[in-house]
């Protein structure tokens, strides 16, 4: 195993840790993305409350396994006023991707699916909101970007959910295959243990017979 096979499975056994270090990997992308994007007359310059936003969008990774509706949400509640206020959005975007794929992952696809429309009308909504606005410099094809980028993040979710149910339905057969072969292998077992102290009943309930009657026939040869 490669030190990169090594390294991917140690952080498929360490969620948490995995998700603490991509709130650190994306909060200090997005930071040095906003801080060294090329400037723009329509953006509005970082202060303290686009750090607050950028922070707000990142930590709820850390429960996107555990409560990934809540942790959507939360996302979209912190990048929506980002993208209204119009501060510089170089990779801002890309949690809301995080967060529609966890979505789509770790809960059932009805309640997914109805989550999974809503967040990404949500972001839509906005986005035209931004292409209408004669203050912004949105084009109108990133309406169409957004819908293809946000979709196919639910869509791989949705995969990667319908592959763990299938690998967890094979486990389960696999298991109650191996539990009803030791079951069987059991009871061959016991059935011969049954044959063989049955034949050994027999064999020597035979001899003890041949006993008494040996004994018998030489009680009278001696007399």
């Amino acid at each position: 195993m490669t030190a990169v096979n090594r390294f991917v499975d140690w952080l498929r056994r360490h969620p948490v840790a995995a998700d603490m270090a991509l709130v650190v990997t994306i909060m200090a992308f997005s930071i040095f993305a906003v801080n060294h994007e090329e400037a723009s007359p329509s953006n509005r310059e970082l202060d303290w409350f686009a750090y607050v936003l950028i922070v707000g969008t990142c930590l709820p990774i850390l429960t996107r396994r555990s409560f990934p509706v809540a942790s959507a949400w939360v996302m979209l509640g912190f990048t929506t006023p980002y993208w209204v206020l119009d501060y510089p959005d170089e990779a801002v975007g890309t949690t809301m991707l995080i967060a529609i794929y966890s979505v789509g992952a770790h809960i059932d696809r009805p309640r997914s699916l109805n989550h999974g429309v809503a967040l990404i009308a949500t972001i839509l909504i906005v986005g035209t909101a931004g292409v209408i606005s004669p203050d912004e410099d949105l084009p109108w094809f990133a309406i169409p970007a957004f819908l293809v980028m946000y979709g196919t993040a639910w869509v791989l979710g949705d995969n990667l959910r319908t592959r763990r149910a299938y690998m967890r339905g094979l486990e389960r057969t696999a298991a109650h295959a191996e539990g009803r072969r030791q079951a069987e292998a059991s009871r061959a077992v016991a059935d011969e243990r049954t044959r063989i102290a049955r034949e050994l009943h027999d064999v020597v309930a035979h001899s003890m017979s041949v006993m008494v009657v040996q004994a018998g026939a030489a009680r009278r040869v001696l007399e």
